[in-house]
């Protein structure tokens, strides 16, 4: 609980920041992709060695960014989504979304460093409202070796849906 408080008292005081004098600067900023499938094939896109779902998806807008928080070394990700919906669908059949930071050891090897807890999108209807509009903001902590971090967005890990991701942090 105290988590989410902290997260949610970061996200007001980092987006009701209206100078750039007192704005932090953030560790990591993005913009955020839909994943694409293997145009041959048909087969999930692999991204350090992760697989996306399978299905294609688009977004009409997405960033994130990840900002230091307190002295502990947490850091607070936080990630906005506009029309995050299946390709060529239209429409988001997700209930939420997660992020997970992937990062690169000194010896250039992807490993998953955090997932974040889920946040909700809001959802969409064949024919009707597109939805997959969503924010996400979690206090996180990286590990000490991080190195060239990817943020992968998908479906609550822990739910019953699909694995895989949907969206990247762009390269």
């Amino acid at each position: 609980m105290t988590r989410i408080v902290f997260a949610v008292l970061a996200a007001t005081l980092l987006l009701g920041t209206s100078t750039e004098s007192t704005a932090l600067s953030p560790q990591f900023q993005s913009k955020i992709l839909g994943n694409s499938l293997d145009p041959e094939t048909g087969d999930p896109q692999e991204i350090a060695g992760f697989q996306s779902s399978f299905a294609a998806w688009t977004i009409r807008k997405g960033t994130v960014q990840i900002f230091p928080f307190g002295k502990s070394g947490d850091s607070v990700l936080i990630a906005r989504v506009k029309g995050l919906v299946l390709d060529p669908a239209g429409f988001n059949p997700s209930p939420d979304f997660e992020a997970r930071v992937v990062c690169h050891d000194d010896a250039g090897s992807p490993f998953l460093a955090v997932t974040t807890n889920a946040a909700p999108l809001t959802p969409g209807t064949p024919g009707g409202s597109p939805g997959g509009d969503g924010i996400l903001v979690d206090v996180i902590r990286f590990p000490e070796e991080c190195f060239a971090p990817i943020i992968l967005f998908g479906g609550d890990s822990d739910g019953p849906g699909p694995p895989g991701f949907f969206a990247v942090s762009s390269f």
